[in-house]
């Protein structure tokens, strides 16, 4: 029997590669879902892979939360100067209470940062927010660059996207694929069953505002400031000695043309989002504690000429800021302390106001080196007002510091500003909060800094734990209540 013809059915051709292309998408978005939701929070683990920088990655997700919660007024971009040494949180406190309105303000500062890649960090902050005025925290710098932050930057991935720069926010959307995102994580997993090759978190936290939080003074490194300040200072009087044609030519060397293009570039992205450019003026931190009239002047000048290049104004609120010791982290760097006094000194230079007082505190000396103690030590404000019951510590719990465990023999190491030692006892609430019994401390009514740090075993044979302040909070209870669920500096 002949068989009788059939015509095929246009539609079949397709089905395979239909079903193929359908079942692969299902594949792959269940890879995505899962590997969102259900290994979250064992991934999760700081890699940086877009941009190989962790810090910038951090303050890129902290920087949209903060935009989702209102308009972005000003960012700050600076060095690890400003990363440290301004406080966005207080400056957002401040300014909002001298303006009368919300006045939020958002710290987008990095180490390693300078002149030439303040523009790719607007940029990327663009990514986020689009804020109302760009502050340009900036020290006396040649900007020379040629750092490992620079190569990221200029010859690194980012590179690329000053040719192409719409690809951008494509590019970290791309990244931000879960199995993309969590690849090298998965990869470690599944290769070597740990994680040799991730990226350690600093053990500095960011808080909400952007800010890097630290309580440390390492006496080690600012026992060498009178070298670090005296070079500092022969730099900085260059811009005052000799005639107006040395100054020009002096001048001419911190401005090269690297330095002009970079301005240029970031002067014309503000200028197309309308927004305003401000210099803020900064310095070293040992340097600011022993400026002189002659040391102001040469300052002056160069910041007059980097806010005419950048089209903007000055604002320069180090006349009003002394720094005492204990507000001062290293050779060059505030600590947490010392960029609040300074971030309010500057709040007030803002709004045209009068500089605020400088608050004072009594605390302890801190020798280099002393035996017993660690380097992550803290030091902790309490004014005259501040109960004193109990010290809540919320600590850095990440994979670059030791992990807080319980102990029997566990007590917070109290030095009062008299030099004396006592010990809290003290007990772990949960994984990352300490309570520490300070009823039997003598406090004296006065602004004070006390220098802490947590210890176990008995007395004799204590050792210091070296584990990282985040923030704290004096209690007039026993048993005070838990810090909210992000404590981003809590005073």
């Amino acid at each position: 029997m002949t068989a009788i013809p059939t015509t095929p059915d246009p539609a079949g051709r397709f089905a395979a590669p239909v079903a193929f292309v359908a079942a692969f998408a299902a594949i792959v978005f269940a890879a995505n879902f899962f590997t969102a939701r259900g290994v979250h929070w064992s991934l999760d683990l700081p890699h940086a892979q877009w941009s190989g920088v962790l810090e910038i990655e951090i303050k890129l997700k902290l920087l949209e939360q903060f935009a989702r919660e209102g308009p972005v007024d000003a960012i700050v971009v600076s060095s690890s100067l400003g990363d440290y040494g301004i406080s966005a949180q207080t400056l957002t406190g401040e300014l909002s209470r001298r303006y009368g309105r919300p006045f939020r303000v958002f710290n987008f500062s990095t180490g390693g940062a300078d002149i030439p890649t303040y523009p790719m960090l607007y940029r990327l902050a663009r990514l986020a927010a689009k804020p109302k005025e760009v502050w340009v925290a900036a020290p006396v710098s040649a900007g020379g660059g040629g750092n490992e932050f620079d190569r990221h930057m200029l010859v690194g991935p980012f590179s690329r996207w000053d040719r192409l720069p719409g690809l951008l926010r494509a590019s970290r959307a791309a990244y931000e694929i879960p199995l993309v995102r969590f690849a090298p994580v998965i990869r470690d997993i599944l290769l070597n069953a740990h994680f040799p090759e991730r990226h350690l978190p600093d053990t500095y936290p960011i808080n909400a505002f952007g800010d890097t939080v630290s309580w440390l003074h390492v006496a080690d490194q600012y026992a060498l400031a009178p070298a670090n300040v005296a070079q500092r200072r022969a730099q900085v009087l260059g811009f005052e000695n000799g005639d107006a044609a040395a100054h020009e030519k002096y001048l001419a060397f911190f401005f090269g043309p690297r330095a002009i293009e970079a301005i240029e570039r970031l002067r014309e992205e503000a200028a197309r989002d309308e927004a305003r450019v401000v210099v803020v003026a900064l310095d070293y931190a040992t340097s600011m504690a022993g400026r002189d009239p002659a040391y102001a002047r040469g300052e002056a000048r160069y910041f007059e000429r980097l806010a005419r290049e950048y089209g903007g104004t000055v604002v320069n609120a180090m006349p009003d800021f002394s720094p005492d010791a204990y507000m001062i982290q290293d050779l060059i760097h505030l600590n947490t302390i010392g960029a609040r006094e300074f971030s309010a000194a500057i709040a007030a230079r803002m709004a045209g106001a009068s500089a605020p007082a400088q608050q004072r505190f009594a605390a302890p000396p801190i020798s280099a080196s002393e035996k017993g103690w660690s380097v992550n030590a803290m030091l902790i404000p309490k004014s005259a007002k501040d109960p004193a019951a109990s010290l809540a510590l919320q600590l850095i719990q990440n994979f670059a510091v030791a992990q807080l465990r319980p102990h029997p023999d566990m007590a917070l190491q109290v030095r009062m500003p008299d030099g004396r030692d006592f010990f809290a006892p003290a007990r772990v609430v949960n994984g990352a909060t300490v309570v520490a019994d300070c009823s039997g401390i003598p406090f004296t009514a006065e602004d004070q800094v006390v220098r802490a740090q947590l210890v176990v075993g008995q007395a004799g044979r204590r050792l210091p734990l070296g584990i990282t302040l985040y923030a704290f909070r004096w209690s007039s209870q026993a048993d005070p209540p838990p810090f909210d669920t992000e404590p981003f500096e809590v005073r």
